[in-house]
């Protein structure tokens, strides 16, 4: 049997939050949301993240199209 990796990520990064990259699927674990945007930010300038604290429910619904125009995200 495998562990899922939201498993993997609550038994090794509890409390932490994660940016994920969701063009690349990479992602990239800090302390805080704005120390781990920064770091994900400056290996991947133009990457779409989507953020969330690891052990949390998420607060809102999100969704993704590869058609959008993303410039605005992080000015």
């Amino acid at each position: 049997m495998s562990i899922s990796i939201k498993d993997a990520y609550e038994s090794e990064y509890p409390g932490k939050f994660v940016a994920i990259d969701v063009t690349t699927e990479k992602s990239y674990v800090g302390d805080s949301p704005i120390k781990v945007l920064e770091s994900a930010r400056k290996e991947s300038p133009k990457g779409l993240f989507h953020l969330i604290r690891v052990g949390a429910s998420g607060a809102y619904r999100v969704s993704y199209t590869r058609n959008a125009h993303q410039d605005w995200l992080f000015r």
